[in-house]
Order: C-alpha cells, then sequence, then structure tokens
C-alpha cells in the first residue's frame, strides 16, 4: 500500500470517516518505539505507554527510563531471540504468493497474545512482578524485554529489524528451536522478522492497553483500527507496499506508511504552529515549504514538502465525503524531494566505541609492559598479548563465550559510548568530551578484561600474574572508560599531537615517544572520523536534497551545503504547480529533529550553515511557541515591494535576534526539544492520517535509476520528473549494451550513483533497443516496471536485497551484531 493514500474519486460506499477510527501511529525507532493513538469521538490523541505489560514478560523487567529515572512511555527496540521457543508444528517453509518472500514461523505467530490481559489490567495498580498473568511465552519467537535476573546472551540478540528489513544484512545465522518434539534451525526472512514484531508490539502493547478499551473495558476489533507506520526515506516504494501489506493481512486493519521527515512537518504544524496568527485569506496566497533534517539512531532522513491552502477538486471533496460543489480549502501537499541515508547516531555510536576499544588496548598493554617482577622470558611470552582478549566491537578470538554475562557487558559499553556522544564536542583544538567519572558499568566491563586477561595470560601464556597485576590492570581499563583525558596526557605532552605520526621521517629529526605517537593516532583517528560523520549527515544530505530539487536532469552543481541550503528556499521551476497556483509569498520552515540538535559537533556545523545560509537563528520548539504566543495578533501579509535582485539577496541573508518573533514570510529554523525530539514523528504520523490532507504526488518515485552499460559508457540517468509527471519513461535510443538497472534512494544521486548509499541493484538487461519504465502499470503488483523490446521485465521488488554499502549497514547494527576481524 503507497504512503499517501491515493485520491481518486471514490464511491460513497467506500469512504470511511477517519474520525471513527481507531487511528493507531507506531514509530518503529532504532533505539526506542513509540505509539500515539487517536480514538473515535476524542479531538486529543493519546501517548500510549508501551511498557505497560511489562512487569509480566521479565521477573525484574530492564525497563526504559527518562531522564528523571521514571519508567518511559517508550519501549526499548532491543529485542532477542526466545531460546525457549518452540512449536506444535513442524517447521515448513511458505511462500508468499503476492510478494514471493519465504515465512517459517506459524501463521498465528503474528497474533500470539502474550499476557492475560483482562486480569493484569484488573492489577495493573498493586505493585511488584506480574510474571504469573504472561502466557504462551514459549510460543513467541521474540523476547520484547530484557529481565536483569537473567539478561539475554549476546548470542540471542538480534539487530535492529528496519535496518535488517532495508537490507538484507545480518541475517546469516540459523537458529535452533524445537518443532514438532524435535529440534530443528530455522532461519528468517527480513520481511518476516520486521512484520512480526510490529504485529506482535499492537497486539500485545497496544489494543489491549486501557487507553482503547470502551466503557464495557472492550479492546477495540482490528476491522475498527487503522494503522500508521513510520518508515525511513531510505526504504523503496516496494520495501514500504511489502511492508504495510503483510501487517494488513496479519491483523485485518488498514495499514498506511509515512517517511519519519514527512511526519515531522505535520507535528511541527500541528503542535509547534508557525502560522499562529495568519488569516485563512493570508494563508491561502502562501506557500509554506518545510526542509526537514531528522538524524535518528539508524537513519538521517530529509524531506523538502511544500505545503498550500486552497479550495480542492470536487473529485477530492467527493472522497472526503463532503459535497463537491461548496467550496472547501484544504491543506494540499506537495513532497518536492527526499533523501537519506542508514548512517545515524547509530554510527557515531560505533565509531566511539571503536575509539575506545582502541584506548583500552592501548591502556592495557602500557600496563602489561609495566610489570618489573616478571622475568625477561615471562615478559617477552606476555608482550604477545597486544590487545584485550575481549573485543567489544568485533568477534573475539578467545574462546569467550557469547552469553549473558558478554552481552551485558555490551550492553553496557554502548551506553557508556551513548553519553560520551551526547557530551563531546569538536573545536579547532581537536576533540572535547569531559571525563565520564567512576561509574559501575565502567567497573565491571574492566572487571571482567582484568579477569579475562589473567586467564589468558596463565592458559596461553604460562604467565601467572598476582591479584595485584589484576588490580593494575583493571585500574588501567576502567581510566580509558572513566578518564580519557588522563590517558591522553600522553599524546598532548607533545608540541604537536596531530603530527606526530609523521614525525621523525626527515634526517636528523628526534625520534617521537612510539607510544606517544600510537595514542596521538588515537586521537587523531576520532576527531577525522567526527569531521567525516558531519559532513556525511549533514552537508552530503543537504547538497543531495537539493539535487533532488533540481527539475530533470539539469546540470546544476553546488559549491558547498550552504549553497544548496539557500537554493532550496526559492522557487523550484517557475514557481506555479501543475494546476496554475501561484503564491504571493513563499516561507521556509527548516525543521530538525532527532539526534541532529544533541550531538554537538552536528549543531554547531548546522548553526553555521544556517548563518551563511540566510536561516539566521536557529530557535528551539518552546521559544518559538512563547515569540508566537506573544505576537498572536492577527497578521497582515503586505505585498513585497519590487526590489532589485542583489536588495533581495541582502534582506534574504541578514541574521536576526533570536529573541524577536520572525515574521509571516521570514524563513525560520526551528529544533525540536524535549521527548518531542523522538515523539515528534509518531504524533505527525497520526495527525497527517486523521487531518487527511491533499497528496498531491502520492505514486511519485523519489529514488534515481540508472542503467549502466557493459562497454564502459556513461550510464543513462533516467529523467525521474519525466517519469513522475508522465508515469512513464521510454528510452528509445539503441541501448544494446544495458547491463544493470540500479535504484537509488534519492534523486539527488547522479553519475557514478551505484557506489553512492544505499544502491540497489533492480536487475540485469538482455540486448535490447528500447527501454520502457512505468509506475504502477495495470496488473502488477510492483510499484515500479522496466520491460524491454526483448520481453524482459524487472521489478522493483527484484531488488530489495541488492544494497551496496553492507559493510557501513554491519556497523549500524552493532552490538547486536558484531563484525568479523
Amino acid at each position: 500500500m503507497n504512503s499517501e493514500a491515493s485520491n481518486q474519486e471514490l464511491p460513497k460506499a467506500a469512504i470511511r470517516d477517519r474520525s471513527k477510527l481507531f487511528r493507531i501511529s507506531l514509530d518503529l525507532g532504532s533505539d526506542s518505539t513509540v505509539a500515539f493513538v487517536g480514538v473515535p469521538g476524542q479531538t486529543e490523541y493519546r501517548q500510549i505507554e508501551l511498557q505497560y505489560f511489562l512487569r509480566a514478560l521479565a521477573t525484574v523487567p530492564d525497563l526504559l527510563r527518562d531522564r528523571y529515572d521514571r519508567p518511559s512511555h517508550r519501549l526499548k527496540s532491543r529485542y532477542a531471540v526466545n531460546s525457549l521457543f518452540q512449536t506444535a508444528e513442524a517447521i515448513t517453509s511458505r511462500e508468499h504468493p503476492q510478494y514471493g518472500y519465504l515465512e517459517v514461523l506459524p501463521r498465528t505467530h503474528s497474533r500470539t497474545p502474550l499476557v492475560d490481559f483482562e486480569q493484569y489490567v484488573r492489577e495493573a495498580r498493586s505493585s511488584g512482578s506480574k510474571a504469573d498473568l504472561a502466557r504462551n511465552s514459549n510460543q513467541c519467537f521474540f523476547k520484547f524485554i530484557d529481565d536483569t535476573s537473567a539478561p539475554f546472551p549476546s548470542s540471542a540478540l538480534l539487530p535492529n529489524a528496519k535496518l535488517i528489513f532495508q537490507s538484507g544484512v545480518g541475517l546469516e545465522k540459523h537458529y535452533e528451536v524445537a518443532a514438532s518434539g524435535h529440534a530443528d534451525w530455522i532461519k528468517l526472512h527480513p520481511v518476516e522478522i520486521i512484520k512480526n514484531q510490529v504485529c506482535l508490539i499492537l497486539e500485545n502493547f497496544i489494543r489491549p492497553h486501557p487507553d482503547l478499551r470502551d466503557e464495557l473495558n472492550r479492546m477495540p476489533n482490528w476491522s475498527d483500527c487503522v494503522v500508521v507506520l513510520t518508515v525511513p526515506n531510505t526504504y523503496s516504494p516496494f520495501h514500504r507496499e511489502v511492508l504495510a501489506e503483510s501487517v494488513k493481512e496479519a491483523l485485518g486493519c488498514e495499514v498506511e506508511t509515512i517517511t519519519e521527515s514527512d511526519a515531522v512537518v505535520f507535528y511541527y504544524i500541528a503542535k509547534v504552529q508557525p502560522d499562529i496568527g495568519l488569516s485563512g485569506d493570508a494563508m491561502q496566497g502562501m506557500e509554506q515549504k518545510y526542509l526537514t533534517i531528522d538524524i535518528g539512531k539508524g537513519t538521517t532522513d530529509l524531506t523538502l514538502m511544500a505545503v498550500t491552502h486552497k479550495d480542492a477538486s470536487a473529485a477530492e471533496k467527493q472522497s472526503r465525503g463532503l459535497d463537491p460543489s461548496s467550496k472547501a480549502i484544504m491543506k494540499h501537499v506537495f513532497v518536492d524531494a527526499r533523501t537519506g541515508r542508514a548512517s545515524g547516531g547509530a554510527k557515531m555510536t560505533f565509531i566511539l566505541a571503536r575509539f575506545f576499544e582502541r584506548l583500552i588496548d592501548y591502556s592495557l598493554k602500557r600496563t602489561l609492559e609495566s610489570f618489573s617482577t616478571l622475568s625477561s622470558e615471562e615478559a617477552s611470552r606476555l608482550g604477545e598479548i597486544h590487545r584485550s582478549p575481549l573485543r567489544l566491537t568485533t568477534r573475539s578470538t578467545a574462546q569467550i563465550p557469547e552469553d549473558s554475562a558478554q552481552s551485558r557487558r555490551l550492553l553496557e559499553f554502548e551506553r557508556i559510548c551513548d553519553w560520551y556522544k551526547r557530551e563531546l564536542d569538536l573545536t579547532s583544538e581537536g576533540v572535547m568530551m569531559p571525563d565520564l567519572g567512576a561509574k559501575p558499568e565502567c567497573g565491571e566491563i574492566a572487571d571482567y578484561i582484568a579477569q579475562i586477561t589473567l586467564d589468558q595470560a596463565s592458559a596461553i601464556h604460562n604467565v601467572l600474574l598476582t591479584l595485584g597485576q589484576k588490580s593494575q590492570i583493571r585500574t588501567a581499563v576502567a581510566e580509558a572508560l572513566e578518564s580519557p583525558n588522563k590517558v591522553r596526557i600522553g599524546a598532548d605532552s607533545q608540541p604537536n599531537a596531530k603530527a606526530l605520526a609523521t614525525a621523525g621521517k626527515g634526517r636528523g629529526s628526534s625520534q617521537p615517544d612510539p607510544n606517544a605517537v600510537q595514542l596521538a593516532g588515537i586521537w587523531s583517528d576520532l576527531e577525522t572520523e567526527i569531521e567525516a560523520y558531519v559532513l556525511e549527515n549533514l552537508d552530503e544530505v543537504l547538497v543531495e536534497l537539493a539535487m533532488a530539487h533540481v527539475h530533470g536532469n539539469d546540470n546544476v552543481e553546488f559549491d558547498d551545503a550552504a549553497q544548496a541550503l539557500s537554493f532550496m528556499m526559492g522557487y523550484r521551476t517557475g514557481g506555479k504547480s501543475s494546476d496554475g497556483f501561484r503564491p504571493k509569498h513563499i516561507r521556509t520552515h527548516l525543521i530538525v529533529a532527532g539526534q541532529g540538535s544533541q550531538f554537538k559537533p552536528l549543531r554547531n556545523r548546522l548553526s553555521k550553515l544556517l548563518k551563511d545560509s540566510g536561516f539566521g537563528t536557529i530557535y528551539t520548539e518552546q521559544k518559538l511557541k512563547e515569540l508566537g504566543t506573544a505576537s498572536s495578533a492577527s497578521a497582515k501579509i503586505l505585498p513585497k515591494p519590487k526590489t532589485s535582485l542583489f536588495k533581495k539577496i541582502k534582506e534574504f541573508t541578514r541574521d536576526r535576534d533570536g529573541e524577536e518573533a520572525p515574521s509571516s514570510f521570514d524563513p525560520v529554523a526551528v529544533e525540536l526539544s524535549g521527548a518531542n525530539l523522538k515523539d515528534g514523528c509518531a504524533y505527525g504520523a497520526l495527525d497527517w492520517y486523521s487531518s487527511n490532507p491533499v497528496m498531491q504526488n502520492p505514486d511519485a518515485i523519489h529514488g534515481q535509476l540508472v542503467v549502466t552499460l557493459s562497454g564502459g559508457g556513461d550510464p543513462f540517468v533516467v529523467d525521474m520528473d519525466e517519469l513522475n509527471s508522465n508515469k512513464k519513461v521510454e528510452i528509445t535510443r539503441s541501448i544494446f549494451d544495458a547491463q544493470v538497472v540500479y535504484y537509488l534512494p534519492s534523486k539527488g544521486f547522479r553519475v557514478d550513483q551505484q557506489k553512492k548509499p544505499g544502491g540497489s541493484v533492480m536487475g540485469t538487461l538482455m540486448s535490447c533497443n528500447h527501454l520502457a519504465i512505468q509506475i504502477r502499470p495495470p496488473k502488477t503488483t510492483s510499484h515500479l516496471v522496466v520491460s524491454t523490446s526483448s520481453g524482459q521485465t524487472i521489478k522493483l521488488k527484484e531488488s530489495i536485497y541488492g544494497s551496496e554499502d553492507a559493510k557501513d549497514l554491519r556497523e549500524m547494527l552493532w552490538p547486536a551484531l558484531l563484525l568479523d576481524e
């Protein structure tokens, strides 16, 4: 099912009043999951407490907590395989009749009830564990909550479902299960994993929740519900279609999808209310442009969207049960461009994990070298230990069991890295980060590494270390985690730490301390990786979005991201929409969501880009609300005087005082704050569906198609604007050596696209001299089809797992997936 519901004329019998449905939005985040519900007859949306039933699923549930150390309304997105899973049925593979993917779990698995919901609701107010109210514990393949009394083993941790559904990475593993009284091994398809996780969350944590029950305490039927799922921009149209259809088939409810960065716009309009005070006439004369930058944990997503308010067409009115002959001003939405990549906050966490692992290795080696009581032979054997036996980003070569103890250390290590990620900064002096200080998590990791180092020294290297030496190892490891700046002293004591790595190459120069060179290299590499991360998740994606904003295949180049940002603030092509509407004024809103406003290097870079491009001050959500409330009198937009281009640019790029409310047509930049950094996406998705705006290009393909040639010539870049306008593009030139059709997640990619992040191979072509590409041609289940004169047909669904950036995605799945060395 397509994300933006089709706006074709419907027979009146098919019209459903959305306000009379239970509308559930679910943001399956890489870090945590959020849900809102719109209840029939109520105008306010309710936030669902997704951890409500978890006391039945673990003796001591490891609940997600908010900044006040209270149980959060979110569900932690860290699941594991249930080692006790068993099924009475024999394991058999079933091929989906429409989409072709294989399933092995029982047909009813996605609707397995895990709790005695009625009894739980009656006893919910009483304290203590409710584990006796768990049901069918061994009939569910997944465990949704860690039990601190018996933590997940690391071998059971599952990679993030959204990323493996996108790429198919991380699914090589087979799992042992008990089926029909016998042991068997199964391997799950990505669609089966995400479908079952989504359905089980909806079935067990949302539908039975008290907020959805009526006055007789009854749960709603799925036929009276609609589910809106948020998805990353990196998903192809087929990803979105198959996800929606698989959940719909399992539950029997209507399912829609909307991209996360699109959903943020609707949260911003509904809750931040940047247009407060504008009259209806003023709104109808404006085009509001929204540029969202949503840097989540798993993906970075950007959208450029235009919203106007005008009289809807007769067909649009009829599809909403309105009188086609009466005037109805509706919100019209045109999604101009999207881009995205699987490189969110999780990648920065992994960068820090690799940094601290290197710092631990350095400290451990220096400590082992300092043991003066060893004989020269013992010191030589001990010198073979170059690093910690416990690997934190890759699989350990030492015989360390992947049990709950290792899993607990990995998750503790991840939390430590996330803390440093929130606090570090990048300045002209290099990476700046405060010391974490003494923390139990650091001590436990240090104890663990000290013990296995002691064991390895004895068992492999025949060196018996004392308890005092074990204590020194423990102190060194803990210091690397708790006080990295102390370890840094050795590098910073040099005149130029960054130059140490290349020092000593010239004749006559003094030889630098090799340990200081190594330490300087560790810090220098971190600085380089942070700079590259900021460039990838801000500058590069902004240029990509601007390229997608360019009409057709026009060859437009941008010097930098600031220029790209300025370009996106004006008209697209001619300033008219397809129906001839030309706005009197355009106002651009830039909205920052996710971790973009939390990670200081990203925030600092964004602030500079905003100033350089003309946005000026970036407001916090709360500040803009305060300023808007203070000046909420009806605003009148006066006609703009005619001015020279130079004067327009000068006025456009002025900086504004952050204490002044922006005018009704000033560009404005806002960062979402507090819980809305994550909750805004789910709220916006629900408001998008409930408000039912007119989607002007619901079937548009925002990716890029490229045809490469076996002879090595320049790839043929499909004009996506032509394809989206006409629903078909025919390439009639001779392409006898056409080889591969690539689908890329953004139109912003041009030549060399197949090497860009997320490039997917649609299929290999046979010799042909005619290529036709159609959007949703008749009698096909695929959103996009390529056909040739030789009779070959390639559907987009065949490209779903042809991603070329598998290595980077594997890093994004850490720590549930450890890399092979």
